[in-house]
């Protein structure tokens, strides 16, 4: 079973991801960390020196490595969800996809020093239908604790898992 995190830039995917690892634990897979580490620079930087376009294609060749995963937690990047085949990836029979919703106004003092922050406003309209058109539930983070974020997620997960397990594929029929 995979539980992943969705939503924009700052909402707290990755802090929320490595505590829903550690709650659950399983293992856990951040996509801008993985790229990140990849290419020896932050995603902020390696968009300043080659363009978003460059990252799009970064992230398209993570597809397949993200699509193989199973049984872990999977934080994507704010716009990992913008192109289909990175979309595709993460839409698997044993993924249960959350959105992470918060206020652009709350995002905003986040995400100051990102380069596509000139774009936030249009990019938050944009991205939030494809983020609610993906997700199997949406959860608001806006002027909440990780905390408390992270036992609606976990509630969730196990709810979802719970029902999986009553499904009737897997008492054979």
């Amino acid at each position: 079973m995979r539980l992943i995190l969705i939503g924009f830039m700052g909402v707290g995917k990755t802090t929320l991801g490595r505590a829903c690892a550690a709650e659950l634990d399983l293992p856990w897979f951040d996509t801008d960390a993985f790229l990140s580490e990849k290419l020896g620079v932050s995603p902020s930087q390696f968009i300043r020196e080659h363009g978003i376009a460059s990252w799009r294609e970064q992230e398209r060749g993570l597809a397949k490595t993200v699509r193989s995963l199973s049984s872990a937690i999977i934080s994507t990047g704010g716009g990992y969800v913008v192109q289909p085949i990175c979309r595709q990836s993460l839409k698997t029979k044993d993924s249960f996809i959350i959105h992470l919703h918060s206020e652009l106004r709350e995002l905003l003092p986040r995400i100051d020093d990102r380069p596509l922050v000139a774009d936030a406003p249009r990019l938050y309209d944009e991205r939030i239908v494809s983020y609610r058109a993906l997700a199997h539930r949406e959860i608001s983070c806006t002027g909440r604790s990780v905390g408390e974020i992270l036992s609606d997620v976990c509630t969730e997960f196990s709810h979802w898992q719970s029902m999986q397990a009553l499904e009737p594929t897997s008492f054979g029929v």
